[in-house]
């Protein structure tokens, strides 16, 4: 079962990298020096081509920061920051946290949380669980 398990990671690993294929137009990643200096911050991190899913994490996302912590977000305690990792900016932050690939973290001091896969299971089909694991993540580091 467990072999079973780790298969099939890897296999959704393989769509996620190779199924992006829409652009943003304009899009650009923050710049070091641009980035907040929240107490708590979650990082999407992203390639240029960008299809429906990868679209969904991002604004599922942003909807639960914003259902859930709307104060912390207006008096920065908590930030939102999406990377193209394809941009030097973005690369260069992604190497930071050793991200490879599509990837939403949050990030309070030295502590990492990673919910790249709820983030990619549940933003098409099933948002309000997105939204649970975002909670569920930051709620400790609170």
């Amino acid at each position: 079962m467990r072999k079973y398990i780790v298969l099939m990671a890897i296999a959704f690993a393989g769509i996620l990298m190779t199924s992006c294929t829409s652009r943003q137009p304009g899009e650009t990643a923050a710049t070091a020096a641009a980035l907040p200096e929240s107490e708590i911050v979650v990082y999407y991190f992203h390639n240029e081509r960008r299809c429906a899913t990868c679209e969904a994490v991002e604004a599922e996302t942003k909807a639960a920061l914003e259902k859930y912590y709307p104060e912390a977000l207006g008096n920065g305690k908590i930030a939102f920051v999406s990377l193209n990792m394809e941009e030097a900016s973005g690369a260069q932050i992604a190497d930071q946290f050793d991200i490879a690939a599509q990837s939403l973290i949050v990030v309070h001091g030295e502590e990492i949380r990673d919910i790249t896969s709820e983030g990619f299971l549940y933003a098409r089909t099933t948002p309000g669980k997105l939204h649970d694991a975002v909670k569920n993540a930051i709620d400790p580091m609170l």
